[in-house]
């Protein structure tokens, strides 16, 4: 991703492409059309040998330089999608337009191949609605307590998952696998480490406040309280960039880049806390959901 050689790549892509095929131009808009920018994207990222490691890296490392520009429009709420706009677009651009220069463009709907997707390159959110539910039967069924009666919405479920826990810690007596089971049921899609740790000191710290969690309530106080002592340090906070998993995170509107990087952070961590202390309230509330 060094930004002298930006122009021999752009160049060497534009070459092959215009070798195999013309690009292909929207006729109402004087634009490239999707196809063609796929195509561009697929060239570079190939020629480049670039992952999704790779791009977030080069962002951690130009980090300082990068995080005051803006979020890319409705093109991701990731940090991969920050990277993407800040980084890769750039590059794709000057292609697009030597692929131009070099040959004569196709009107849109001649024959060509289709470059596909990349699967890798996609963001995700820590899941919810039905997706959410289909992993919570999963887990209360890996848990010993399966699901017995229709629930009505997402609240139950997390009750009922809550009691299912603390009704595994209850005859196991092992906090870690309460951390697990919160990794497992947050759609984590990577190397879990980094979530694990977290969830694991979130247990850990809520633990102690049984006696001041209220089942009836959110416990809104208790789970900023942890969260705070789970918030990392800035340096620590770049060090997770490096990450795919939470570089990937979407997490909603953020501004710039540096919003984005505190905004996943903050919703990982609230959500693990959050897991954690429903648990904890559920070692002081009746069980009769997993029975």
């Amino acid at each position: 991703m060094a930004a002298s050689g930006a122009p021999s790549v752009a160049r060497r892509c534009a070459t092959a492409l215009s070798s195999r095929h013309a690009c292909e131009i929207d006729g109402q808009w004087g634009s490239p059309t999707d196809w063609s920018v796929r195509m561009v994207r697929g060239a570079v990222i190939d020629e480049l040998a670039l992952s999704v490691d790779d791009l977030l890296a080069a962002l951690a490392e130009n980090w300082r330089e990068l995080a005051s520009l803006e979020m890319p429009i409705n093109e991701g709420s990731s940090l991969l999608a920050f990277a993407n706009e800040v980084l890769l677009q750039p590059l794709l651009g000057a292609c697009l337009q030597l692929w131009l220069v070099e040959r004569a463009p196709l009107a849109v709907g001649c024959e060509r191949t289709d470059p596909g997707e990349r699967d890798e390159w996609s963001e995700w959110s820590i899941l919810s609605g039905d997706d959410w539910r289909d992993l919570v039967d999963a887990e209360l069924i890996r848990l010993g307590h399966p699901r017995r009666a229709e629930l009505k919405d997402g609240d139950e479920f997390a009750w009922q998952l809550a009691d299912a826990r603390a009704a595994h810690h209850a005859a196991q007596g092992r906090t870690a696998a309460v951390a697990a089971s919160i990794v497992r049921t947050s759609g984590w899609p990577g190397d879990r480490a980094l979530i694990t740790s977290l969830a694991e000191r979130a247990v850990d710290l809520a633990m102690p406040r049984i006696g001041d969690v209220d089942p009836d309530t959110d416990n809104d106080e208790i789970i900023d309280e942890i969260k705070a002592e789970l918030t990392p340090s800035d340096e620590v906070l770049l060090q997770w960039l490096g990450d795919p998993s939470f570089g990937t995170l979407s997490d909603g509107c953020s501004a710039t880049g540096e919003e984005a990087l505190r905004d996943a952070a903050d919703w990982l961590i609230w959500r693990v806390c959050n897991d954690a202390v429903e648990f904890v309230c559920a070692i002081g509330r009746p069980r009769t959901a997993t029975a």
